[in-house]
């Protein structure tokens, strides 16, 4: 693949992928509103009745140490039929808690629009390491389509913490069909690195889901999610070609492995080098 030494804006304007001998040229589809994906839209599914804790007389020191997903199964055994499954909720970040201090709760919470909207908006994420409290309320959240690839099939709520890093470069998604995708990753991020911290976990949050996809709403062990093809070491800026599908992965991964791809660096140089070719060591 030869990327023409250009601007963002002007590579926006057209793209050449040369493969073999032989090339194409393809269009350019419009990118996600970087708004939508900053800011996703939530839904409160369901709204547990206040915590409330034993009494001090029955409860034990076993209790009092008691987390967070085992309360869950206890509350909700039906939604939460194992230890494995409410840790995996809390972790995919679909619990948020409502401090009583931050809201006079009515007699029932069987929903309604104003309790909603305040879980929203001042309740916390859940994580392992939360301690409920007396009047205390649980419920379940999750995201609302924007276009991205699906809560179904990301599994997070949340987008990670650093796509806002992503999206502040200028064109963060230079291309993208129901196959590939090429991206423009910034400096200081590993194409593939620590979980949630890594491009491969921001591609679900900013790339659309395929068509079938978006048909068929699959489970996420049945997804294929955007992982990329290549790589670029951490401090590197530029593009990355990503793969949407198994077959993209396999063919593309095929032309690297071949060398019928090429990739094209630019680099600041201090001062105008001796040899105009030769190998950095």
């Amino acid at each position: 693949m030869y990327l023409a030494r250009s601007s963002a804006q002007s590579f926006m304007r057209r793209f050449s992928m040369h493969i073999g001998n032989g090339s194409h040229m393809v269009m350019i589809m419009m990118p996600i509103c970087c708004k939508a994906l900053l800011s996703p839209q939530y839904k409160i599914e369901h709204i547990y009745a206040p915590y409330k804790q034993p009494c001090k007389q029955q409860m034990s020191q076993e209790y009092k140490d008691e987390s967070l997903h085992r309360i869950l199964c206890k509350m909700d055994p039906d939604t939460f039929p194992s230890a494995s499954q409410s840790r995996k909720a809390i972790e995919h970040g679909r619990l948020v808690v409502l401090r009583a201090d931050d809201y006079c709760l009515p007699t029932s919470t069987s929903g309604g629009s104003t309790l909603d909207s305040t879980i929203s908006n001042v309740g916390i994420i859940a994580d392992s390491s939360i301690t409920l409290h007396d009047g205390d309320v649980i419920a379940i959240r999750s995201r609302l389509d924007n276009g991205s690839y699906p809560q179904s099939c990301t599994k997070y709520v949340d987008p990670p913490t650093n796509i806002k890093d992503f999206l502040a470069v200028e064109n963060p998604v230079l291309f993208e069909d129901d196959h590939i995708a090429i991206v423009n990753k910034p400096g200081g991020l590993d194409c593939i690195g620590e979980k949630r911290n890594d491009l491969q976990s921001i591609l679900p949050f900013v790339l659309r889901p395929p068509e079938n996809i978006i048909q068929k709403k699959p489970r996420s062990s049945q997804c294929y999610l955007p992982r990329p093809v290549h790589r670029l070491d951490r401090k590197t800026s530029g593009c990355v070609l990503v793969a949407k599908s198994k077959n993209a992965m396999r063919q593309f991964s095929h032309l690297f492995a071949s060398r019928q791809l090429q990739k094209s660096y630019c680099a600041i140089t201090f001062g105008i080098p001796r040899h105009l070719t030769g190998t950095i060591l």
